[in-house]
């Protein structure tokens, strides 16, 4: 325009959209004060700018401004300029794509919420009055530059007759930015003069007179509302100060907002720009990142070739910020409480269609990009499922969907075909039973209901805190476990059993099996207790669970103060499904926990199973211990590993004994470690051998489906199952054989080998007999004992009466010592205790003969309702 190119048009551009950007970049480091500061003095220049604009409509058109079109503002002009008449492979949108940045600033104030006194006035108050200011502004400057310059301008200045002696033509040259500003070119041609011609709308309209046609107009001239404003250099300072401010707002705005994304850890690998600076805790790591951006950007130097793809991503943005409105509508969520009284949902779902179907007319393929690349984002997150909570109009989706099916399944019948193991393991606290966990976890993830039942024995006032504790779903997450959990207050741990099996879980979302952990101190224990463990398992059969008793040699109680990095938290998922199970990893020692570990090494004092210690210290009149989380003290401080005090030292009061350092006691931090991690890791690596199922009598199919669903899961995945199944005295063998073989094939259940024990009948060693009987001693009835003071205890009559049941479990003792030593796992069908008929004592002997010295065995019996169909 001017002449005065430094290179060329391109790189004059680079050069000056550098210095700029980097000026922009410097503003917003200094901080938001020299921001606002600078948006004012742009916003004052703009200001000056349009009305300049406006004079210059006022003025009388000059010769010059004439041959460029401009004739005032007349009617005939506005009609013809009424009527679209896009050049060759444009259109509407085309148009649209690239004027739409110019209207992007819509966020602008949200975006810098944090740094406003009062968001919830301003942003709403701002945002308004900038929309109907600017959508005014540009509508008068479109209308009366529509009313007032002809679409196409020849740019021809008429001579004077002295002229026309040495000029035939003059032509004022084109310019292609509203930067540079060329001289005007005098070509050779035909000289129209003043004498012959006048600048009619015809004339200047006649694009055949010029020899390269119309270069002038709205249609081809970038700089027309710099001819027609009052002085042209300031509407140069109006573009640039317009650019400057909208530039300036968003580089301010965007490192905002991509500071917050970057603090909730969305993008693990983005925590790097989320460092904030100084008081205001401004983002510059972000700022420079945008900048880098920008720079890369603006050295395209062509803002037709970016302005689609810009305006993409802001549609993209306004669609899914209108999507958001109204499924926030659609969830009813009690919290989505919209201001604003013109709000409607479906008007934010018609501007949701809208903005997506404006994308794909401006250039579909561009869409594409844009859908492909918040598509990848989404799958990512929903991948990796940051722990963030924004209180997302998901989370209500889901509750309502949850509420609804819950609703449905009431009103439909059970089926045999659609039942699933819905599990309730009285665990306690979980972090203190890993194993046992761990276990009921392989059975019931992505398949059935989970609840970690945890009877606390006190009153509810004490015991609040525990109640209201989110610290077994921490542990739930670290341990990538898919459970429930619910605590009870009760006197006793049979009541709070009979509470939880009582009123957990809601419609057909309850359990129907409920699996403990074997009671190995029952030998010790006080005899009410183990009178309560036994009414625990006749409270399952009345309330028609199922019930499951399991034990490890190891025992389930982890009665020491762990530190809680024992609880590695970046254990992977624990593949009891597709995921491949992982080695854990002791983060102290830094042993693995498939080293082999000395059984003499393992603690006695830390192997107590059951839930009832608390109530046998209450029951004592000793104090009762409060039950700490794994790691804390009852302040919620670290703690050292420390053996738990026997029961002696706690009479003698020592029972808050300390070990010495950690550091300067190895050997007793390696005994520890050891036993914690075998433990706690119990189930928690691939298992390797046999899986064997002892079905001995029909309690509905329980005893086979369980093992059956173990070993379609990825810990359990390498064993094989082997079925054992009682037989008749005087039967068939292979025809009992066959019938096993043929039943397990009705049922689908893939097992080769079958066995059928006909010598399950026969009559134990005498051997056997005895060391059950001196196990049984302490619990029969002795002279001057009643069995009203005493029900625990077993008379002679009831031995008399149960002799062939108690010869049976013996005798299945010595065929699991013969065929299942070596299992990986032993499934059993449990004994059925009769109410009045089997004491306790004669009970837990039973239970402790089938299960004492055995790999990890679990008797489980169902309710007699059938669990496995024929029928597919």
């Amino acid at each position: 325009r001017y002449d005065c190119l430094m290179i060329d048009e391109i790189n004059d551009i680079r050069i000056i959209g550098s210095i700029t950007v980097t000026c922009l970049l410097a503003i917003a480091l200094i901080g938001m004060d020299w921001e606002a500061r600078a948006q004012v003095i742009l916003l004052g220049i703009l200001c000056l700018a349009i009305v300049n604009f406006f004079i210059g409509l006022c003025l009388p058109p000059t010769n010059k401004q004439k041959s460029q079109g401009f004739f005032g503002i007349q009617g005939d002009i506005l009609t013809t300029n009424m009527v679209s008449g896009y050049e060759s492979g444009e259109s509407f949108f085309s148009v649209f794509s690239v004027f739409f940045p110019a209207a992007t600033g819509i966020l602008a104030g949200a975006n810098i919420s944090g740094d406003l006194k009062d968001a919830s006035k301003s942003i709403p108050k701002g945002t308004f009055l900038a929309i109907l200011v600017t959508t005014l502004v540009y509508l008068l400057m479109a209308i009366f530059l529509g009313a007032s310059v002809q679409r196409e301008a020849n740019g021809i200045i008429l001579a004077s007759v002295t002229e026309a002696v040495n000029v035939s033509k003059m032509l004022v040259g084109p310019s292609t930015t509203t930067i540079a500003s060329p001289a005007i070119n005098v070509d050779a041609g035909p000289t129209f003069t003043e004498k012959d011609y006048s600048y009619t709308k015809d004339f200047v309209g006649n694009c055949s007179l010029a020899p390269r046609g119309c270069k002038y107009g709205l249609l081809h001239s970038y700089q027309a509302v710099e001819m027609v404003a009052a002085w042209g250099p300031l509407v140069l300072a109006g573009i640039f100060s317009a650019t400057l401010s909208s530039a300036l707002a968003s580089l301010m705005s965007a490192p905002k907002v991509f500071q917050a994304l970057c603090k909730d850890k969305i993008f693990p690998f983005l925590v790097y720009f989320g460092v904030g600076y100084g008081p205001g805790d401004s983002p510059r790591r972000a700022f420079i990142l945008c900048f880098v951006i920008a720079f890369g950007f603006q050295m395209i130097a062509d803002l037709n070739l970016i302005a689609p793809l810009i305006s993409n991503f802001f549609l993209m943005s306004y669609a899914l910020i209108n999507f958001s409105c109204f499924d926030a509508s659609i969830a009813r969520s009690p919290g989505w409480r919209p201001s604003f009284r013109f709000y409607n949902k479906w008007l934010s779902f018609s501007g949701s269609i809208l903005c997506i179907v404006v994308m794909f007319i401006i250039n579909w393929i561009t869409a594409l990009i844009t859908f492909g690349c918040v598509g990848s984002l989404f799958l990512y997150i929903h991948h990796r499922k940051p722990d963030v909570n924004w209180g997302s109009s998901t989370q209500a989706h889901v509750y309502r969907n949850v509420l609804q099916s819950a609703l449905k399944l009431i009103r439909t019948g059970e089926h045999i075909k659609n039942f699933r193991p819905q599990i309730l393991v009285l665990s306690g606290e979980p972090e203190t039973r890993p194993a046992l966990v761990d276990f009921c976890t392989h059975i019931t993830k992505k398949m059935g209901l989970m609840v970690c039942g945890n009877v606390i024995i006190g009153g509810q006032s004490e015991n609040l805190r525990k109640l209201q504790s989110e610290a077994p779903y921490t542990y739930f997450r670290k341990r990538h476990i898919k459970s429930f959990y619910s605590a009870t207050t009760a006197s006793s741990l049979q009541l709070g059993a009979q509470a939880l099996m009582q009123n957990v879980g809601v419609g057909k979302f309850r359990p129907n099996l409920l699996i403990l952990g074997f009671k190995s101190n029952w030998q010790t224990d006080r005899p009410e207790t183990v009178q309560q463990y036994l009414g625990i398992i006749h409270d399952a059969f009345d309330l028609k669970f199922g019930v499951g008793i399991l034990r490890v040699k190891e025992g389930f109680g982890l009665d020491v103060e762990t530190n809680t990095t024992l609880f590695d938290a970046n254990l992977d998922d624990d593949g009891s499904d597709e995921d491949s199970p992982r080695e854990t990893h002791n983060s102290i020692t830094g042993q693995s926990s498939k080293l082999k570990i000395d059984e003499e090494n393992i603690i006695d004092d830390m192997e107590f199973e059951g839930e009832n210690d608390d109530e046998q210290d209450t029951e004592k009149g000793l104090p009762k211990s409060k039950p700490k989380r794994a790691g804390y003290d009852q302040n919620n401080k670290p703690t050292q590993l420390r053996p738990v005090a026997t029961d002696k030292e706690e009479e003698e009061g020592q029972g808050d004994r300390s070990v010495e350092p950690m550091a300067n006691n190895p050997l007793l931090l390696k005994k520890l470690n050891t036993q914690v991690l075998k433990t706690m890791n119990k189930f928690r690596n691939k298992e390797q051998g046999t899986i064997d199922v002892w079905w001995l009598f029909d309690d509905g199919g329980l005893t086979l489906l369980l093992p059956y669903i173990l070993t379609t899961k990825a810990i359990w995945r390498g064993c094989r199952l082997r079925v054992f199944a009682a037989g008749t005295k005087s039967g068939d063998l292979g025809y009992e054989q066959r019938q096993l073989a043929t039943l397990l094939a009705k049922f689908r259940i893939d097992c080769k080998d079958m066995t059928v024990l006909p010598e399950i009948n026969k009559k134990p060693s005498e051997e056997s007999v005895k060391l059950f009987s001196s196990y049984l001693s302490k619990w029969k009835l002795e002279k001057g004992e009643s069995k009203e003071k005493f029900p625990w205890k077993t008379t002679d009559d009831e031995l008399e009466l149960l002799k062939e049941k108690t010869q049976r479990q013996i005798r299945l003792r010595e065929l699991l010592l013969e065929r299942s030593k070596s299992a990986s796992l032993i499934v059993m069908t449990l004994p059925m205790p009769r109410k009045g008929t089997c004491a306790a004592g004669l009970y837990m002997c039973w239970i402790d003969t089938l299960t004492r010295d055995m790999p990890p065995i679990l008797l489980v019996r169902g309710n007699q309702e059938s669990v496995l169909t024929f029928y597919s």
